[in-house]
């Protein structure tokens, strides 16, 4: 009999498999990445995306991932290049979904409540734009295409867990597009203006391009005196 997704979620949390190498990270790297992981799938609202968001981290999503920082590159914050540095950006992005999608216009009930069949899409898209960021198999710095393979990655679940396709393939290409204008294209083909996506992935982009923006650094920098802004951007 097939092991279901809820009985390898109650293996992990009890310790008995493992998602990520535990063993490297200090007790409470390891207790904010345990809880992290799942804090924006946990948030879906639509019961068959986010059972297969969870699927999805739990056959497809490699071990590196968990415990990778958010940039080799240094160029997220300081509090991204660390152990678990990705989940911590990924999470940053959940949190401020919300906020976005009313910029957006996906609310419902005079504008006092956001959409949720929108946010669903929009939080699942997230958590899954950088699962494979360092390509298949896992290397040693990110490439550029990451979200192109977690996106295919992600239809293969889908039609695995019979999501229905318009859902499935909204989330792929919220996925594919997180970079938005940047996107890579086949050769020779213009890139899209980012007024030409559709919404979703403008907020996927614009989520992910505000929590990695190492100039936050700016306000938080624990220093004795404010640098200028020529200091931090420099």
């Amino acid at each position: 009999m097939e092991t279901s997704v809820e009985d390898l979620l109650a293996r992990f949390k009890n310790g008995e498999i493992g998602l990520f190498l535990i063993s490297k990270f200090e007790a409470d790297v390891e207790q904010e990445i345990r809880f992290l992981w799942e804090w924006g799938i946990d948030r879906i609202s639509d019961d068959s995306i986010r059972q297969a968001v969870k699927y999805y981290y739990l056959h497809k999503v490699p071990d590196q991932f968990f415990s990778a920082p958010s940039s080799t590159s240094g160029k997220h914050p300081y509090w991204h290049n660390v152990p678990g540095g990705l989940v911590r950006h990924l999470t940053e992005c959940c949190i401020s979904a919300d906020r976005l999608l009313g910029i957006f216009g996906f609310v419902e009930d005079d504008d006092r409540i956001i959409h949720v069949p929108s946010r669903d899409i929009v939080l699942a898209a997230t958590v899954i734009t950088d699962t494979q960021k360092n390509g298949i198999p896992w290397g040693n710095s990110s490439v550029r295409n990451h979200g192109e393979i977690a996106a295919n990655t992600w239809r293969d679940v889908a039609e695995t867990c019979k999501l229905p396709k318009d859902i499935a393939d909204q989330i792929a290409e919220a996925v594919h597009c997180h970079y938005g204008r940047y996107t890579q294209v086949p050769g020779g083909q213009p890139r899209k203006r980012l007024n030409d996506l559709p919404d979703f992935v403008k907020i996927v982009h614009l989520l992910d391009v505000c929590s990695s923006n190492r100039d936050n650094e700016f306000i938080y920098r624990p220093v004795d005196r404010i640098p200028s802004p020529v200091e931090v951007l420099n």
